[in-house]
């Protein structure tokens, strides 16, 4: 599936924020902006921040990747009711948002949260140093663990970006993590805007919609790719130490499909697949942690120094 550069006539589209940006109203947000073909819907958009009154993880990184698929296609963006500073606005000033689409802070003071790991576009090839250098220290400073025991969930990020790496052809993906202190939870949220996970899928085992896909991309073992790198591992390893081991919860959104992940009373995972209201181009993952309740590492003796 390649973009195309197909715009409407008309000359610019201002497109209105939700009230509450997060994963269940991006689908109108991106609906906004592009048309049932995925291509952009008009040359010129303006993204107007005046109706925002809350934004989560899950609309940073979608917010982000729309801006940057405008920016690959050829189209111009540009920022509407965003010098009214209400709280999702300066919050986003905060996290470093407007620095990197605008070149400048609105508020000179603006300086990132420490419950906040700010959005960063991450490539391939340089994920192992992003998780390295700044994810995982921030993850362990949040969950009160030694950066060491944490060897396991550093696994389940790398294997996010080898499912980046396999199922999208942009090959980088926009990371944003949030910690809320006060109801003892963190969210991170990796996502891209390649063909999405039931694409890749689909192109083997054809007889699967996009919820059904999701399932099967989850399933231990499964992979599209001809080569046995990360077979056996993948989205299995993240879900069963996330939701198996530390009662977290996963969300997949990709296409037309959504896969939840949580962990019923027995302890086993339940994988619930199910339709989206709306389409998204790309693949959304969204974990969620209790940092009272996480379990970390145990390090054998065996490889300390």
């Amino acid at each position: 599936m390649a973009w195309q550069l197909l715009f409407s006539p008309q000359k610019h589209l201002t497109v209105q924020m939700p009230s509450n940006l997060n994963r269940e109203s991006m689908y109108r947000l991106v609906a906004s902006v592009l048309d049932r073909d995925h291509n952009a819907r008009c040359a010129t958009i303006y993204l107007d921040f005046e109706p925002l009154k809350f934004i989560d993880p899950a609309g940073v990184t979608v917010l982000s990747n729309l801006i940057e698929f405008l920016r690959k296609v050829g189209a111009k963006t540009y920022f509407k009711g965003h010098k009214d500073l209400s709280t999702p606005v300066r919050f986003l000033d905060d996290s470093g948002f407007f620095e990197q689409y605008l070149g400048y802070a609105l508020v000179p003071g603006a300086r990132i949260r420490a419950t906040t790991l700010p959005l960063q576009l991450v490539e391939y090839q340089r994920s192992y140093e992003y998780l390295e250098y700044k994810l995982i220290p921030w993850l362990a400073n949040v969950l009160g663990a030694a950066e060491p025991n944490l060897s396991t969930i550093k696994v389940c990020f790398q294997e996010i970006f080898n499912n980046i790496n396999d199922h999208s052809e942009v090959k980088i993906g926009c990371v944003f993590a949030q910690h809320y202190p006060k109801n003892h939870t963190v969210q991170i949220t990796v996502s891209d805007f390649g063909v999405g996970i039931p694409h890749r899928i689909q192109s083997v085992e054809p007889q699967h919609n996009d919820q059904q896909a999701l399932r099967r991309a989850a399933e231990q073992g499964f992979t599209t790719q001809t080569t046995i790198r990360n077979r056996g591992a993948g989205l299995d390893v993240l879900i069963k130490n996330v939701v198996s081991k530390n009662g977290g919860a996963i969300i997949i959104q990709s296409g037309g499909g959504i896969l939840s992940c949580t962990r019923g009373p027995d302890g086993t995972v339940k994988r619930t697949p199910r339709s989206a209201k709306g389409f998204y181009p790309g693949t959304l993952i969204q974990m969620s942690l209790h940092t009272k309740y996480f379990i970390s590492d145990e390090l054998d003796e065996e490889f300390s120094w």
